[in-house]
């Protein structure tokens, strides 16, 4: 018998099996997510499904699946629709499958009910928690034009509007170290090249534009380090509204915008008042360590 653990995500899936005997072996597949409108989207979690399968080592029959989804609302028809898939092609019981949003998985993996809350800034930014009921709650999560502060997203965005801004009042930005810094990283000689890349990329390319800041305050540079300054205090801001609503005074923080600088952390930390424990792990691999 075989547990198996996925966490689906925009970037990539990772995968955790684990038998009675405790072996285990993980990977890494396509990425998956919720936002899924039509045949082609479900065709591609098959894919994901398939790729997985074949890549369990174990000869043991799959009895139970748990799967984490960004972007996924519990209890939808694309939830169902997924959840199906996955009996048909791990052959295991529609009881025996667990889906969650992918932030429920990563709560599960990190703390135990009720224990604390997860601040969690990849491009975009959210608080999360689960209490003691098994009840979901959480602040921010709400997308880059009603939010996201404190993530990727958002600190691109500020370095981008300073980019823009010394347009505005006739300074070369090529001659700013961090407005050139911006500009190297979209690959932009001019206006035109910077437009195409903004609203050419989306979100993904000004989050990416966060790597520019990282470089500029790993030099030293003050303004970019009061960019990543700011966004710690936007997390700690987010997780201070959770807290408040849920009494919770335990912080832990997970996410790719935590690796951009130090000083992120330390600022999320000075904002919340308490010391803020970062977890750096595979969550379909941390969640079988501490359920199974």
């Amino acid at each position: 018998m075989m547990i198996l653990c996925i966490d689906a995500g925009a970037t990539t899936s990772k995968w955790t099996a684990k038998d009675l005997n405790g072996n285990s072996n993980s990977g890494k597949v396509a990425p998956m997510t919720g936002h899924i409108f039509d045949d082609i989207g479900f065709q591609n979690v098959r894919n994901v499904f398939k790729e997985i399968r074949a890549g369990v080592v174990t000869t043991e029959a799959c009895d139970e699946v748990i799967i984490g989804v960004t972007g996924l609302d519990k209890g939808s028809d694309i939830s169902q629709q997924i959840t199906r898939i996955i009996s048909e092609i791990f052959e295991v019981n529609l009881s025996s499958i667990r889906i969650l949003n992918d932030m429920e998985l990563a709560f599960e993996a990190i703390l135990g009910l009720g224990a604390g809350i997860l601040i969690y800034a990849g491009t975009g930014s959210i608080a999360v928690s689960v209490d003691q009921t098994g009840t979901f709650h959480r602040a921010g999560g709400w997308g880059f034009h009603n939010g996201d502060d404190g993530g990727g997203y958002s600190i691109g965005r500020a370095a981008l509007r300073y980019t823009t801004g010394l347009w505005d009042i006739g300074v070369d930005p090529f001659q700013d170290p961090l407005a050139n810094a911006v500009l190297s990283q979209a690959r932009s000689k001019n206006w035109p090249d910077l437009r195409k890349y903004v609203y050419g990329g989306g979100r993904s390319a000004i989050g990416e534009l966060a790597l520019a800041v990282m470089e500029q305050a790993n030099a030293g540079s003050d303004l970019a380090l009061q960019m990543m300054r700011e966004a710690g205090m936007a997390l700690a801001k987010l997780a201070t509204a959770l807290g408040n609503r849920l009494n919770l005074d335990k912080f832990v923080a997970m996410g790719g915008t935590f690796r951009l600088h130090p000083v992120i952390l330390e600022s999320l930390s000075d904002g919340l008042g308490t010391k803020v424990d970062y977890f750096n792990v595979d969550i379909s691999q941390q969640w079988i360590e501490r359920h199974r």
